[in-house]
């Protein structure tokens, strides 16, 4: 048996395009919208929570800064080592320094004048601080006009040194982050794609494949086989489709044979054969269909019934067929000549659900078995007006030899000659009745000979001789 494979998948630019359509398509969107959704959802945490994050991070840093600062400051220090103290912190850190009196006094600041500043005491990160705990704050600061990062710790001295961010500062360093960590992650992304891409290939290339091949077998093409290579799933559903390829191809086989069995049945029956459709027209016949009601089929395939009959009787049990899946019997009339008839019977057709197809009508030519009879009853009329002419012979001699012409040698000699010819004649047509009954039962074998006409003319004269006289 021929075996035909669906042409595998290109590679390459060829085998992507031809990849992305119908069900590769909508697979291959549904991995990139996967990875374009979790991009999404980890690019919003990110950059929501790395602020967090990072200014958690600040804090600390700020808060240990603010210690190791605080640690260098005592309380009998003047107000310029504190202020020198803090502009060096602030050189350092590249943050604002404030030394604040735990009476909210601010003793030094490394950008601005402490006698010109307002008390801290109500500061949220200063108070914080005075409770033993690092102070945090982000608020718009009063002096700078800006929005301000705080972080404030108390040393031992119970003075409390704040460190100050502009967060512009902050957004600047976010910005850097996000400009740095942008191009891996773009990166990650497009290989995550290619990535679903090429698992999306391998799962829809032997599909497509298998797509051909149903489509292939559709059009008739059980030849056809799917490849069995590629993805373990992919494999056995290429293995089911070959197998129902095969069974199908089988069992077509099976019912093409049945098929041809049951053509030759109804060609070589003697009987006709018609198939009516549900819409009363004519879907098929027998040869002896056509025969019997003389027409063409391809003349009539397709034409409503009542090309071939005229019935009323006929039309209502079709319809009861066709409609009701009624089976009738009757003797319809064709109107080809004196003696044309057909027997006809009707029988639904149904589909293996019981759903009515239409009518099958078999008939037998009753015109044939007419005539039959008919020859039948003229050659009992014939052979009945045969053996009556020489039984009347032989009885009119039998009276007149009685009536007294026995006494008469000669006339007696001559009538008892005759007798015995009309008697000859009778066993003839006997033997001719005979040989006709073999005849019919196709035993009998004829023969030809040769006749001389002037003795049978002798004997017909003869034979009528007494009729005359």
């Amino acid at each position: 048996m021929t075996r035909t494979t669906a042409a595998p998948s290109g590679s390459g630019s060829g085998g992507a395009t031809r990849f992305l359509s119908g069900y590769g398509t909508r697979l291959a969107a549904s991995y990139v919208g996967l990875i374009v959704l979790a991009g999404v959802l980890v690019g919003l945490f990110l950059y929501h929570g790395e602020k967090d994050v990072f200014v958690d991070f600040l804090v600390d840093d700020l808060a240990r800064t603010a210690r190791v600062a605080g640690s260098g400051v005592g309380s009998g220090q003047s107000p310029e080592a504190l202020a020198a103290l803090a502009r060096e912190v602030s050189r350092l850190t590249g943050a604002r320094v404030t030394l604040i009196a735990r009476d909210g006094r601010v003793l030094a600041d490394s950008e601005a004048d402490p006698s010109s500043m307002e008390n801290h005491a109500d500061r949220p990160e200063v108070r914080t601080a005075l409770r033993g705990r690092t102070g945090v704050s982000i608020r718009r600061s009063a002096t700078l006009g800006s929005e301000m990062l705080y972080v404030a710790v108390m040393t031992g001295d119970g003075v409390v040194t704040r460190l100050s961010l502009d967060m512009a500062f902050v957004s600047a360093a976010l910005a850097r982050f996000r400009s740095t960590t942008l191009v891996p992650f773009l990166t990650v992304c497009l290989l995550a794609v290619a990535v679903a891409l090429r698992s999306a290939g391998r799962i829809t290339g032997p599909l497509r494949e298998m797509s051909e091949v149903a489509r292939e077998m559709a059009r008739g093409n059980l030849q056809v086989r799917a490849p069995v290579d590629g993805p373990r799933e992919a494999a056995e559903l290429g293995a089911s489709l070959n197998h129902l390829a095969s069974a199908l191809q089988t069992r077509m086989a099976e019912v093409d044979t049945a098929r041809r069995h049951l053509e030759t049945l109804v060609t070589g029956l003697p009987s006709g054969v018609l198939e009516v459709s549900r819409d009363y027209t004519i879907t098929g016949a027998n040869p002896a269909a056509e025969r019997i009601l003389g027409f063409r089929l391809e003349d009539v395939r397709g034409r409503h019934y009542s090309t071939l009959f005229r019935s009323y009787p006929l039309t209502q049990a079709l319809g009861a067929a066709l409609e009701r899946g009624e089976s009738s019997r009757l003797e319809v009339e064709t109107g080809h000549g004196p003696d044309s008839a057909v027997h006809i019977s009707i029988s639904p057709l149904r589909d293996a659900s019981e759903r009515l197809l239409g009518a099958v009508l078999v008939f037998e030519d009753l015109g044939q078995t007419r005539r039959d009879a008919r020859v039948r009853r003229e050659l009992v009329a014939n052979v009945s007006h045969e053996l009556k002419t020489p039984v009347a012979s032989i009885k009119a001699l039998a009276e007149t030899l009685a009536a007294g012409a026995m006494d008469e040698p000669e006339t007696a000699a001559r009538f008892l000659a005759h007798i015995t010819r009309e008697s000859e004649r009778l066993e003839r047509l006997v033997e001719d009745l005979l040989e006709l009954a073999k005849l019919e039962s196709c035993g009998a074998r004829l023969e030809r000979a040769p006749v001389g006409l002037n003795s049978l003319v002798s004997r017909v004269a003869e034979r009528f001789r007494p009729a005359m006289e």
